[in-house]
């Protein structure tokens, strides 16, 4: 079977990050033996370029789908991808079409995003199946859009790969390669760092740790670039908490690896009630990480509370330092750190790829053995 995939966020090199659950699914169906056509675009940080490139991209969809020779489209983010899809399959009323829907293409956050909803809508309506990341997604789709139940898959947006996340023993940690001391501490983040994933919120628990709490001994590791970066790099400042966090724009998923095993706790602060699942909080527990996180959204579809992580009412500082400097030391006891841990290990394993694969390859098999039908 031959599948054309469509998808404005697709990672390169230089962004391994930048939808990289859309290049999992992918890498599933073509390890199964479909034939992928693509669509995709990756990240242009400049915004000109970036316009332009959409303008390119809708072509590209329009003309790609006129002509290919796939019997289904699959389609990554129901939003921007919406219109051309929607142009062209009105000529090509014989194709399928399955759409994963992600987040704020659901939850818009801003005028650009609201403006596409009635085509999101138009689309979803269309599509023989909507594939969500996890149940709490599922349901905000069926309610907000009227979508029968029966229509709507979960799969977690493409699973977390053991060869690629998986416990490091300490011996094996690189601290020289990213300029880190292995006798401090360190909390970690990994996400995009734009409005509403909560970076804020972080800076200003840690900042009362410091200052009002006395916390020592503890850093920061930031991940992640995106349109507030340079007001987080202010903020760092205005914070005066420089000397505590150690920040990197982009590393490859290796590299992540290690960082997920150096840090004790990974903090995922969203905001986001279309947070659909949060795989890097998942990728975290893989290396056995626990996660201090939001209690809102696809979040609290994998975090319990004191047994595999603990969670924080969402945008709420205090509440978060509170919650870190439990997990940092009420809770930090051997027995219950080590509980905790073996948790977060089996909780990601519900979530690997080769657990989770048949999910997608059977979504499509239905489809097309309806075809056949």
């Amino acid at each position: 079977m031959r599948i054309l995939l469509i998808s404005n966020m697709y990672p390169d090199k230089k962004h391994p990050g930048f939808g990289v659950f859309v290049k999992h699914s992918a890498n599933m169906l073509s390890a199964n033996g479909y034939t992928l056509e693509k669509v995709v675009r990756i990240k242009k940080n400049n915004r000109l370029i970036k316009l332009i490139d959409y303008v390119l991209f809708y072509f590209r969809i329009f003309f790609k789908v006129l002509t290919t020779k796939s019997e289904i489209i699959y389609v990554h983010f129901a939003a921007h991808p919406s219109i051309p899809i929607l142009l062209s399959i009105f000529f090509r009323k014989n194709l399928k079409v399955v759409t994963n829907v992600h987040g704020t293409d659901v939850v818009p956050e801003n005028v650009i995003h609201k403006l596409f909803q009635p085509f999101v809508k138009m689309l979803l309506q269309k599509s023989n199946i909507i594939i969500s990341p996890s149940n709490y997604f599922k349901e905000l789709v069926r309610e907000r859009y009227g979508i029968e139940d029966k229509k709507i898959k979960v799969f977690p947006s493409g699973g977390i790969n053991k060869e690629i996340f998986y416990p490091i023993n300490e011996q094996s940690k690189r601290y020289d390669e990213f300029d880190l001391n292995k006798r401090e501490q360190y909390l970690g983040f990994v996400g995009r760092i734009e409005y509403g994933k909560g970076w804020k919120t972080l800076l200003s628990a840690f900042r009362i740790l410091k200052e009002e709490r006395n916390l020592s001994g503890w850093k920061i590791i930031f991940v992640g670039y995106g349109d507030e970066a340079e007001i987080f790099k202010e903020t760092v400042r205005e914070y005066n908490l420089d000397n505590d966090i150690v920040y990197f724009q982009y590393l490859q998923q290796e590299e992540l690896n290690h960082i997920y095993n150096i840090i004790d706790y990974f903090c995922f602060p969203t905001e986001r009630k279309g947070e659909s699942l949060g795989l890097v909080g998942i990728e975290a527990m893989a290396t056995g990480t626990p996660v201090i996180g939001s209690n809102i959204a696809g979040l609290k579809s994998y975090i319990s509370d004191g047994k595999n992580g603990f969670l924080f009412d969402a945008g709420n500082v205090d509440d978060l330092a509170d919650v870190i400097e439990d997990a940092l030391t009420k809770s930090a006891s051997p027995e219950k750190n080590n509980a905790i841990r073996s948790n977060a290990l089996k909780t990601s394993n519900r979530y690997e790829v080769n657990n989770i694969k048949s999910i997608l390859i059977d979504i499509f098999e239905d489809l097309n053995q309806e075809e056949l039908d």
